[in-house]
């Protein structure tokens, strides 16, 4: 039998398919084919541990056939949830937030992209993840 928390998901799952965004169904961390700084990998790990302890299912490197892949997505597991983009950047410009929020918010399921600066993160694990925390108003 599914649970309420289980049809929450798959209900997201389903609409991101739709969209052509290509979710796991299981709670997954993947890195890059690209290059990728260990600030930018640990700022992943501490994303997904943020959103899994606030409810969220997670995938990470979610891909859609014309728009890209998205560093981490949010997918809800409760009603009063909605699904998010994060984009882990060093020293966004304000071009590549406008390219970010064009092919990760503008027309999607998400309800926001989220574009954080790591160039402004500390270093310090703990203090990265509420550095995220603080950014994704968690």
């Amino acid at each position: 039998m599914t649970t309420k928390r289980e049809k929450v998901y798959y209900d997201w799952l389903q609409s991101l398919s739709q969209a052509g965004w290509n979710a796991d169904k299981t709670d997954s961390i993947k890195f890059n084919s690209g290059s990728e700084t260990h600030l930018h990998m640990h700022a992943k790990l501490a994303t997904a541990a943020l959103l899994k302890a606030n409810g969220y299912r997670i995938d990470t490197e979610v891909a859609h056939p014309e728009r890209g892949e998205v560093d981490v997505v949010a997918i809800p597991t409760q009603d009063d949830q909605e699904p998010f983009a994060v984009e882990l950047e060093h020293s966004p410009t304000q071009e590549v937030v406008k390219d970010k929020l064009s092919r990760y918010h503008d027309g999607t399921p998400f309800v926001e992209c989220y574009v954080i600066n790591l160039n402004r993160a500390p270093m310090e694990i703990v203090e990265l993840k509420e550095h995220i925390r603080s950014e994704l108003g968690l």
